[in-house]
């Protein structure tokens, strides 16, 4: 008779395998964050930081050691991996604030800037500003608002806004105007009604441009649909050989190691 023992004692943890795992994970979420770069273009900021957020990838995946997760934290992840129907903001408001007796509340909405080629953005999109209103939108101040010029108004002229850089540059392109109760504002020519009032937050490279609209359960407020980006199916179509590439060739390491330790030989 011939015999195999094997080794009771091998070492079973596989690390070659659960590096290949994280290796692996690692390359689809770069390939991820590359393609919303490419297809979102200005709007792929709040969309990658939930790429990458520490929690992006879960390992163990559910106590499973062998097992990988790479997701987006990010809250509209899943309208844009799915796209959406057109709806009525209205339908989707849970709670109303009732400071004027009526139910009602208060809405931000993006302006974006204006898409660059290669951006990847859609351009002539219909929150995107125009590059001249975009240049005098980067000078607000915090808690300026943004407003055409209007005739007949009570404000003080404080100053003047120009398109060049360095101390007495460029073209005027606005000015700064404060309202008799205090309320600073940046006056240009070309500001449309939807743009009337906008704020900027943030800075650094990562500024947002906002207005805020009022909306009740009577508006009729109807934001277009999108099909999904479905960028899940992109990165196995583009990196799923790799990966199980990576993956097979860590997997043999591992069961050569195994067989090797354990092997007793024939007797």
């Amino acid at each position: 008779m011939i015999t195999i023992d094997l080794d009771r004692t091998v070492d079973l943890s596989m690390p070659q395998t659960r590096q290949a795992l994280l290796d692996a994970a690692e390359l689809m979420r770069a390939a991820w964050i590359k393609m919303a770069r490419e297809q979102l273009g200005s709007e792929s900021g709040a969309y990658i930081q939930g790429l990458q957020d520490a929690s992006a990838i879960e390992y163990p995946l559910d106590g499973d050691e062998l097992a990988i997760g790479v997701t987006n934290s990010a809250p509209h992840a899943g309208p844009i991996e799915r796209g959406f129907a057109p709806f009525n903001l209205a339908d989707r408001i849970k709670e109303w604030k009732y400071t004027t007796g009526k139910p009602h509340t208060r809405v931000p909405f993006r302006h974006g800037a204006p898409a660059s080629p290669g951006s990847g953005s859609r351009p002539g999109r219909r929150d995107e500003m125009s590059p001249k209103i975009h240049a005098v939108a980067k000078q607000l101040r915090r808690g300026e608002m943004l407003q055409p010029p209007e005739v007949g108004h009570q404000r003080r002229i404080t100053g003047w806004v120009k398109d060049g850089r360095g101390r007495g540059a460029g073209n005027v392109i606005g000015r700064r105007e404060v309202g008799p109760r205090g309320g600073r504002y940046l006056v240009a020519h070309g500001v449309s009604g939807n743009q009337r009032n906008m704020m900027k937050f943030g800075g650094g490279g990562q500024s947002q441009y906002l207005t805020f609209r009022t909306i009740t359960p009577e508006s009729n407020w109807i934001i277009p649909g999108r099909p999904g980006k479905h960028f899940t199916e992109q990165v196995e179509q583009l990196v799923g050989d790799d990966v199980r590439r990576i993956l097979a060739e860590a997997f043999a390491k591992d069961a050569q190691r195994i067989v090797d330790q354990a092997y007793g030989g024939a007797g």
